[in-house]
């Protein structure tokens, strides 16, 4: 049976004997070792910042997403709720109905009480109702007499539900519209 190469440094037999190795043919240098490892060292730190800009982009990506869905969620609900349920009905003595609602991280649902702490995403929505009627003056083709929340239900034709989320600026109550905003505005006709 014939046996493969052998792993010590004896020579095979009927072979001239092996040689030591001599100084500097051993491996590696210091020097070549230290070269490599900066080499390394460049390469990562040059992938490091991808890495932390990748994770910027996926807290802006899921606050994009955070205030898009909760506006579109807000227009939706307006939608599939009767036209005059609670959430779309005008006040009496206004001509307009305004709800803030703010995103409450904990629980990652929305809330009309404000959370302990500074809520980073709020979502207001404003209401007005509006006749037919307004659309009878040619100079003024559109909706520009918004109706009194006291008006006779009859005379009401069409809502106009406009949705905005947006961030609070930090630790203050002032809003900010940017990248990280959604509007929806749409139109609730009976």
């Amino acid at each position: 049976m014939e046996r493969g190469p052998r792993n010590d440094r004896r020579a095979p037999a009927g072979a001239p004997p092996l040689r030591p190795p001599r100084a500097g043919e051993a491996g590696f240098s210091l020097l070549e070792a230290l070269i490599a490892a900066a080499l390394l060292l460049l390469v990562v730190l040059g992938v490091i910042p991808l890495f932390t800009q990748a994770m910027v982009n996926n807290l802006h990506g899921e606050t994009a997403t955070t205030t898009s869905v909760g506006a579109a969620e807000d227009v939706e609900t307006a939608f599939g709720d009767v036209f005059d349920s609670r959430f779309t009905e005008v006040p009496a003595g206004s001509t307009e109905l305004s709800a803030l609602d703010y995103f409450a991280e904990d629980t990652r649902a929305w809330v009309t009480a404000a959370p302990s702490g500074q809520p980073a995403l709020y979502r207001s929505r404003n209401v007005q109702q509006y006749s037919l009627s307004d659309l009878e003056d040619p100079t003024q083709p559109y909706f520009h007499t918004p109706l009194d929340g006291t008006t006779d239900p009859i005379y009401v034709h069409v809502k106009l539900v406009d949705t905005h989320v947006g961030k609070f600026r930090n630790n203050t109550t002032g809003v900010i519209s940017g990248p990280d905003s959604a509007e929806a505005l749409s139109v609730y006709a009976y």
